[in-house]
């Protein structure tokens, strides 16, 4: 009868473990899902952070462009103010060239602006790219221990199956 008993206690404890190892069919596929959509939303961030560097660099660029565009404008204001013949057109060539220095101002403050946050977006894009790249080994190293288990589930159902079918027949063979 005691023997019995262990027989039974040892047959639960294999439905167990092989409940355990089915789940596995189930869990290790969504957990290496988990992990692929952890390395996409890293590597959605590092592009994010990189085209906003491009795109202070094209702002920082364009507002360059302005600066010198600004800078042509006052010479050539500065070059006419040799052929003036009024008062009025005098006061109205300054006005337009204090317009002009003041625009030079907004575009070189805008310029030290975009280099600090270029500069910011770039030590920001670098923390962003060590960290993906250390996800990605990360995650590489994990999925591939996961698929190597997964190919091993199979085996071991039939391995316990086989053990469990071995019990069950030790127990109707006692019980017959």
């Amino acid at each position: 009868m005691l023997e019995s008993l262990t027989t039974l206690f040892k047959l639960q404890k294999i439905d167990q473990d092989l409940h355990e190892i089915e789940q596995l069919k189930v869990n290790i596929p969504h957990q290496i899902e988990t992990m692929r959509d952890e390395q996409a939303e890293v590597e959605q961030r590092f592009s994010e952070q990189e085209q906003q560097v491009e795109s202070l660099g094209k702002d920082r660029r364009q507002h360059e462009r302005d600066l010198e565009g600004v800078q042509e404008q006052i010479k050539k204001y500065q070059g006419q103010l040799h052929s003036v013949k009024t008062n009025k057109e005098y006061d109205a060539l300054q006005k337009e060239m204090q317009t002009q220095k003041d625009n030079i101002s907004v575009h070189e403050d805008a310029i030290l602006q975009l280099m600090s946050d270029t500069e910011e977006a770039g030590e920001a894009l670098e923390a962003i790219r060590v960290e993906m790249e250390t996800t990605i080994a990360a995650i590489k190293k994990q999925s591939s221990r996961l698929e190597k288990k997964l190919t091993t589930v199979d085996e071991d159902v039939a391995v316990k199956r086989d053990e469990r079918q071995r019990t069950a027949m030790r127990i109707e063979a006692r019980v017959a």
